[in-house]
């Protein structure tokens, strides 16, 4: 039993012996794991470690090296070398060397500046005279293209240093007592130059940011962009034609000029011209904003003639009233809160597809416009119209008919005045007459006070009869106010009526203070041409008009011609023009001027339908002196024979003309002719108005000087609207007049013209 006992005794130890050993087994190996794990973490932290002290280690020394080239660029060192890259420097050994040479080169700056500011000049003749003693100037002989070099080396140190980037470096350690005596005897160096000449012309650039380069570079959309295609108006443009006249020429077209030649130009040439172009942009900023009259939320490119035409007009004798500028603006903000496809428009459109059943209600009211007749007609009633939605608060949208968006610009931002496609009526438009149910001369004479129709259509065309005439009527208005949609078609200008109206006469008086000037605004705000068709106007004029003194314009309209005709009609144009000294008498006795006493030169353009007018007139100059000595040259654009209504190509012409008139300093139009009407208006010139001939004899006088630059209106209302009876509407007040080309007409004049 004791052995027993014993056996499992033992037994009972080894096991525990076999038990301690495997957990110490266990413990050792999870000790092993343990360490391994911590091993294997403390390598990657100490890799990266090591990687982010590098990165910055890295970065440290790149930004070193900026440095030291920036003090290098004061101190007139160039920069240590960069060698922080190469593995076989070290450290140690860059900033070592960067110290001493900051030392040595502090020294040397401050002494050579000192010695520079007792020789100025003879140090730059010295420098202009030993090029080759200065590894700056050896640079300036020997350039390389880079980009800095080709902005005119205003960092010419920074290109010598990766040229040469041990060379100053190397010298300095080798011989800093020879530096520096170098230094003293030449003391026209690089840097200091720099630092003595400020207003040199490579920190000109740096420091002037109105100079000719950077105002290029930052404002692309500037006057000198915008004076581009108009060089004779633009100093910019002079400068192109003339490469000597600024040392920013001068160096395109040489690149290295010496220091002298260089001081010269661009202290004098580049300032001169930084001037006139500085107040060039903001004389072309002040035309356009003073004036009021265009916004400026539009694209200047699509619209060039917006932001150009002022630069080829002569000044306005006008202003605009504050009154009017802001009634322009608050428009254009109901333009656009009433414009197509807006939630007030499609409600009050949704009433042309439904009639008035619909129960939609909404703030806003249109007015449409109608063409009819030919192009002048056509502009005339547009902005005679305009005028209207400007009293009725209306929101203006065009029939563009056949060509109307290929001749004009949008007037308005950011919401067009052309009618869409989808427009419900857009295909009746033309339709409506005297006779349609919803003209409103045809309700009145039906004493229709009430309607169902959705919309109202005035007819005011020249064979409109007595009930159309009394739109003009303050009592009628209530009535059409009560429609959402007006449709208008006109080919008259009826603004002079307007003012006869106690409705709109305080309105009118804080609009327009002076009363002939309602088309001179609203036409130029409104009739704004195309690119193409401002093309036309740009080229010709630059072409043909632009270098004479004085430029006549000379408009000639036959309607109704008869055999024989064409004589007595240039007798009238030449007594006008000659009588009146707008062209030189000629001298029959001699075919040259013996002394040309005076050069001045008269550029005569003439419009006309027949080219026989210029024909005639040149050959009068060609063939014979003139008694001033004055230098007469005579165009036409075009003479297309017959009128071509609705023809794209022929009424680009006709409106390009009609720009080119208005760009006259005196002018000549033709009696009952709104083509002429259209270019005295937009030019703010009163013209000489030709007399039709008699009895095919020509009227003595041959014109007469037109009282405003206003057009007539041909087909007024004569009646009084009380009584319905004849009334004398040019006797009303003192603005309005009877014309002096048509006898019943009506125009606006200034009351203090007798």
């Amino acid at each position: 039993m004791r052995r027993l006992h014993k056996n499992s005794s033992d037994l009972s130890n080894v096991s525990d012996e076999n038990q301690s050993v495997s957990r110490d087994q266990h413990t050792k190996f999870e000790l092993n794991q343990s360490t391994l794990t911590g091993i294997i973490i403390v390598s990657f932290m100490g890799f990266f470690a090591w990687f982010f002290v590098s990165v910055i280690f890295r970065n440290f020394a790149v930004n070193l090296s900026l440095w030291s080239g920036a003090h290098a660029k004061v101190l007139d060192i160039a920069p240590p070398p960069t060698e922080l890259g190469h593995e076989e420097d070290s450290m140690a050994s860059v900033m070592e060397k960067l110290q001493s040479s900051l030392m040595e080169h502090g020294q040397k700056v401050h002494s050579s500046v000192i010695e520079h500011e007792h020789k100025p000049y003879y140090s730059v003749v010295e420098h202009e005279q030993k090029p080759r003693s200065s590894s700056v100037v050896e640079h300036e002989q020997k350039p390389r293209s880079s980009d800095i070099m080709h902005e005119q080396k205003p960092h010419s140190f920074v290109v010598e240093h990766k040229q040469k980037p041990r060379s100053l470096v190397m010298e300095h350690e080798q011989n800093p007592h020879s530096s520096f005596i170098e230094h003293e005897q030449k003391p026209r160096s690089f840097v200091v130059e720099h630092e003595q000449k400020p207003r040199s012309f490579v920190m000109e650039h740096e420091q002037k940011p109105h100079s000719f380069v950077m105002e290029h570079e930052q404002n692309q959309h500037s006057s000198v962009m915008e004076h581009e295609q108009n060089p004779h108006y633009s100093s910019v443009t002079k400068h192109e034609q003339n490469p000597h006249s600024s040392s920013v020429t001068e160096h395109k077209y040489n690149q290295h000029p010496s220091v002298i030649e260089h001081e010269h130009y661009s202290h004098s040439s580049v300032t001169e011209h930084e001037h006139n172009l500085h107040f060039s942009s903001i004389e072309h900023d002040e035309k356009l904003l003073n004036d009021g009259l265009f916004s400026s939320q539009f694209d200047k490119h699509s619209c060039l003639s917006r932001y150009q035409v002022s630069s080829y007009r002569k000044q306005s004798p006008y202003k605009p009233s504050s009154y009017l500028i802001s009634k322009l603006r608050r428009y254009e903000a109901l333009h656009k809160s009433c414009g197509l496809y807006t939630k007030s428009y499609n409600t009050t459109v949704s009433k042309l597809w439904f009639g008035s059943s619909t129960k939609e209600t909404s703030d806003c009211k249109y007015l449409i416009w109608v063409p009819f007749s030919g192009l002048g007609n056509r502009l005339l009633s547009l902005v005679s119209t305009f005028l209207y939605a400007l009293l009725s608060d209306r929101v203006l949208l065009v029939d563009r008919g056949d060509n109307l968006d290929d001749l004009f610009c949008e007037p308005f931002p950011e919401s067009s005045w052309l009618l869409p496609p989808d427009f419900p009526l857009i295909g009746r438009l033309q339709t409506y007459d005297q006779n349609s149910p919803e003209c409103f001369g045809n309700m009145l004479k039906m004493k229709k006070t009430s309607t169902s129709s959705p919309f109202l259509y005035l007819h005011q065309i020249h064979d409109y009869d007595n009930h159309d005439k009394l739109f003009f009527c303050d009592q009628e208005h209530n009535f059409i106010q009560k429609f959402s949609w007006v449709i208008l078609k006109s080919n008259f200008y009826s603004a002079p009526s307007f003012f006869l109206m106690d409705t709109y006469k305080q309105e009118l008086h804080s609009l327009f203070p002076e009363k002939d000037t309602v088309f001179h605004f609203l036409g130029r705000y409104i009739l704004l041409p195309t690119n193409p068709v401002w093309g036309l106007v740009t080229r010709y004029y630059n072409s043909y008009l632009a270098q004479a003194d004085e430029r006549i314009g000379i408009q000639v309209r036959v309607f109704d011609p008869w055999v024989g005709h064409f004589k007595y009609v240039l007798d009238l144009v030449l007594t006008c023009s000659l009588n009146n000294n707008l062209i030189p008498k000629i001298n029959t006795n001699v075919s040259f001027n013996t002394s040309p006493r005076n050069q001045k030169s008269k550029a005569v353009m003439i419009t006309s339908l027949s080219s026989g007018y210029s024909d005639k007139i040149r050959d009068m100059y060609w063939e014979h002196a003139t008694l001033t000595g004055e230098i007469i040259q005579v165009f036409q654009p075009s003479h297309e024979e017959v009128q071509q209504t609705e023809n794209k190509l022929h009424e680009r012409k006709a409106l390009a003309e009609m720009y080119l008139l208005s760009l006259s300093d005196k002018l000549i139009t033709s009696s009952f002719s709104t083509f002429g009407y259209v270019a005295q208006g937009l030019g703010g010139l009163n013209p000489w108005i030709l007399y039709h001939p008699k009895n095919g004899t020509t009227q003595n006088p041959a014109c007469t000087h037109a009282m405003s630059s206003e057009p007539c209106f041909h087909f007024p209302m004569d009646l009084d609207c009380k009584t319905r009876s004849w009334a004398d509407t040019g006797a009303v007040v003192p603005h309005v007049r009877r014309c002096e080309d048509v006898g019943w007409g009506l125009k606006l004049v200034n009351p203090t013209v007798k």
